[in-house]
């Protein structure tokens, strides 16, 4: 694939980043998996809060009043 330099000689990035474009990668199946990825690693993280919040406790020496 070529693309042709515009003209001050970079990337044409106006000619690739127009409003189509942007309906093509939110649509496209690469997204779908980029967000849920994010979904399940923030649903993860709030899960697993119980198991790692006794070692934070004793580490910094915070009580449950803190």
């Amino acid at each position: 694939m070529v693309f042709a330099a515009g003209m001050d000689g970079g990337f044409p990035m106006r000619q690739i980043l127009t409003p189509r474009f942007a309906v093509q990668v939110v649509r496209s199946q690469w997204f779908m998996v980029f967000a849920c990825l994010i979904i399940m690693s923030a649903a993860g993280a709030t899960y697993i809060f119980s198991i790692y919040s006794k070692d934070l406790k004793s580490t910094l020496g915070y009580n449950q009043q803190t």
